[in-house]
This record gives structure tokens, C-alpha cells and sequence, in this order.
């Protein structure tokens, strides 16, 4: 698992949201949540922005920088 899946999941899980929850906040699927926080595949950075600014943390946060 990658830092940036895993520091995802964290905030989402920090915030008591569900993957379900979460994917109809930001349109997408909850396979695509899954998808991400499992590392299988990346999400895009238009989608990164939006959950930054959802959960209000910053870029480095989320990637781990």
C-alpha cells in the first residue's frame, strides 16, 4: 500500500465517513474509493484537489510529503 492510499484512508476514516459515504460526496464510485485507498489505482489530481479541499487538508498531507 502506498502512503498516499493509505494517508486517504485515514482522513476519511478520521472524519467517520464510509467509502459509500465518501464517493457520493465527490462522484465517484465507492469501487473507485476502494480502488484508490487500496493502491490499485491512482486517482487523478482534479479528484485529489477536491478531496483536499472536502476534508480541508493540504496536498502534502494527503501524498505524505
Amino acid at each position: 500500500m502506498s502512503r498516499l492510499s493509505e494517508n486517504m484512508k485515514l482522513i476519511r476514516l478520521r472524519a467517520g465517513m464510509s467509502q459509500s459515504q465518501l464517493a457520493d460526496k465527490l462522484c465517484v464510485s465507492r469501487n473507485q474509493i476502494n480502488n484508490y485507498e487500496n493502491a490499485i489505482s491512482l486517482p487523478s489530481v482534479e479528484w485529489l484537489c477536491k478531496f483536499c479541499d472536502y476534508f480541508d487538508v493540504s496536498m502534502d498531507e494527503v501524498v505524505g510529503r
